[in-house]
């Protein structure tokens, strides 16, 4: 999974990502209506914080750039009925990554959140009211690699 460490520069391209593997978790969530992007992002790094993880990167309207949700792949998730409503409003927009290492056998743990507030256009989107806010939560836990390289010789295989 490609996480933003950087704005994008255009629909297609983000100006720094880091490329993370593991086994991922895709979560969007309808907040309740009456809260913002900046109330939602800053409470899950808050109690993040207090968990351990630290902010990898983050930013909103003009830190992340007009096509941020296109070229953080966003545009690929759908709201029914197949819309991609997390691109529907940049004015809006807030990301937070953190990232958490792991120590000794445990693992890495990389979260990535994208919030924005849906337009008044978008009533197409079902069961999604004016100006209520969608949150994509990304997590990433990124397991230490077992290194067991064995040497087989032609005799033992016979």
């Amino acid at each position: 999974m490609t996480i933003a460490l950087a704005k994008a520069r255009s629909s297609s391209e983000l100006v720094d990502a880091r490329t993370v593997e593991g086994t991922i978790t895709r979560l969007t969530y309808k907040v309740p209506p009456g809260r913002s992007c900046l109330e939602v992002i800053r409470n899950y790094q808050k109690e993040m914080q207090y968990l351990g993880f630290a902010v990898v990167f983050s930013g909103g309207k003009d830190d992340l750039g007009s096509y941020f949700a296109e070229a953080a792949g966003y545009d690929a998730l759908q709201w029914p009925p197949n819309i991609p409503a997390l691109t529907l409003n940049s004015e809006s927009q807030q990301f937070l990554a953190m990232e958490r290492k792991g120590d000794g056998g445990s693992a890495d743990v990389i979260v990535a959140l994208y919030a924005v507030e849906t337009r008044f256009w978008a009533s197409d989107l079902k069961n999604v009211e004016k100006g209520q806010v969608l949150l994509q939560v990304d997590i990433v836990e990124s397991e230490p690699m077992e290194e067991k390289m064995v040497t087989v010789a032609a005799e033992e295989m016979a």
